[in-house]
């Protein structure tokens, strides 16, 4: 499987929530009305090209390979 790590740019994030509902266990929507990947989580690379096509805003990336020992939620 290949496992990647997704960014969140927090100056385009416009809080939607949309990557949340999407990713549960891969995306928060903090308090602050911004979105963040959850720290050394992973998606396989088309559960985590999906969320970046469907973010609104545009502000989410693949930041690159992850591990193949890195956690994966399971789908939504």
């Amino acid at each position: 499987m290949d496992k990647v790590f997704v960014t969140i740019d927090p100056d385009v994030c416009i809080g939607i929530g949309k990557c949340e509902e999407l990713e549960p266990g891969a995306v928060e929507l903090g308090d602050d009305g911004v979105s963040r990947p959850l720290p050394g989580i992973a998606l396989p690379r088309e559960r985590a090209e999906k969320i970046v096509k469907r973010c609104p805003s545009g502000a989410i990336e693949i930041a690159g390979p992850a591990p193949d020992d890195a956690p994966v939620p399971e789908p939504a």
